[in-house]
């Protein structure tokens, strides 16, 4: 459940359910002949009116501390007076802990918590002794309505009052509570979210949005095993390839450089050499599979890890060198290509050239990889050297 109020709405809510309360109360207390709360209603109800009215003006949450200082006042004065006019038997002490679990909620959601607890701590204390404070009166004392007049509420009347001031406390807790929890799901969702963005900043390049280097070892190890920089096993001295035969896994390592790219910047500027990688980028990561990486190495080069084997790997490649050859960016009014040169190895390749069971770790098959793109690299470009 999705759901977050502004807070010009939330007040215009307060105001109009303090107003419908006090109006239900104005009525009972003129019928039920208690003319002077009925006339302390009149006043609240008036309050709460041209609350709502100026609680629509784009200036008013400037001041909603003054007005939540107000509202609660206003609603634990009222409570308490009831109290003591009518004695515990109305229930009407209850909106003075209701009160002050809705001003909590709203300061909560709206400020910091030093700012909170400055606020929140002086209505506690309030609430806490005018409760004390009736309680005690009222132990030594009848209500002032007997005291005064003499007069006693019958058990239908009592009954009347307790039943509204149940039903209107538990609407409000309830409805309230609701509230909470979902603007807290909002919330939460909010902090996922930017926890996800500020993840994905931390592992990817910004431009391209390929991983970045840092994050490289980590994926490999929770993709594919030992890596050379973080893996416990290679203290046990076990090979990555009796991991990886184990799991019945191979993968090929592709470093990938694109060809003559200081060229490109020094002739048609930076924004055209980003436009190139940006494109090279989306060409790679549209050929990703489950378990693959693909890395900005830095600059212009890239390291691709491919699950499967050697030809299936090889013939992936070749696509991709292919796709970006018929890259182009505008420059202006012209138009610049791209190719790409990658040097290629499987994870049973060794630097000698050879094949076998105990094949380097990570670290030593790209280097084998960037070995073959630089001979790549002096053969004419734009191939994949195995």
């Amino acid at each position: 459940m999705d759901l977050e109020f502004k807070s010009s709405f939330k007040y215009q809510l307060i105001f109009s359910l303090s107003a419908a309360m006090h109006i239900t109360f104005f009525l009972i207390f003129v019928l039920f002949g208690l003319y002077i709360l009925a006339a302390f209603n009149i006043i609240s109800i008036l309050f709460y009116i041209f609350s709502v009215v100026k609680s629509r003006g784009g200036s008013f949450e400037k001041h909603s501390v003054g007005w939540i200082v107000s509202v609660y006042s206003e609603i634990t004065a009222h409570a308490v007076l009831c109290t003591l006019w009518l004695g515990f038997e109305s229930c009407f002490f209850m909106y003075s802990m209701v009160v002050l679990t809705i001003a909590a909620y709203v300061l909560y959601l709206a400020y910091d918590h030093s700012k909170f607890l400055k606020i929140i701590l002086p209505f506690a204390t309030v609430t806490f002794a005018t409760l004390i404070g009736t309680f005690i009166f009222l132990l030594f004392s009848p209500p002032v309505f007997t005291l005064i007049f003499g007069r006693v509420l019958n058990e239908l009347q009592l009954q009347i009052m307790r039943g509204i001031n149940i039903f209107f406390n538990t609407f409000i807790i309830f409805f309230f509570a609701i509230t909470f929890i979902a603007e807290m799901n909002v919330l939460l969702k909010k902090l996922n979210e930017a926890n996800e963005q500020l993840n994905f900043i931390a592992d990817h390049d910004p431009l391209t949005g390929l991983y970045n280097r840092r994050s490289f070892y980590r994926l490999f190890d929770s993709r594919y095993g030992a890596s050379k920089e973080n893996s416990d096993d290679l203290q046990n001295n076990i090979p990555m390839t009796d991991k990886i035969e184990k799991k019945e896994e191979a993968f090929c390592v592709i470093m990938g450089d694109i060809d003559n790219f200081k060229k490109i910047n020094d002739t048609y500027g930076h924004s055209c050499g980003d436009e190139i990688l940006k494109s090279v980028s989306e060409i790679i990561i549209k050929d990703m599979k489950e378990d693959d990486i693909a890395c900005r190495w830095g600059g212009e080069e890239f390291l691709i890890i491919m699950k499967g084997g050697r030809d299936s790997c090889y013939n992936r490649i070749e696509d991709i060198r292919g796709r970006i050859e018929n890259v182009c960016v505008f420059s202006g009014s012209e138009t610049v290509g791209a190719t790409m040169t990658f040097g290629f190895t499987s994870c049973f390749d060794r630097r000698d050239g050879t094949e076998g069971r105990k094949s380097a770790h990570i670290d030593d098959l790209v280097r084998i990889a960037d070995d073959r793109l630089y001979l790549g690299k002096n053969n004419g470009k734009n191939i994949v050297v195995a």
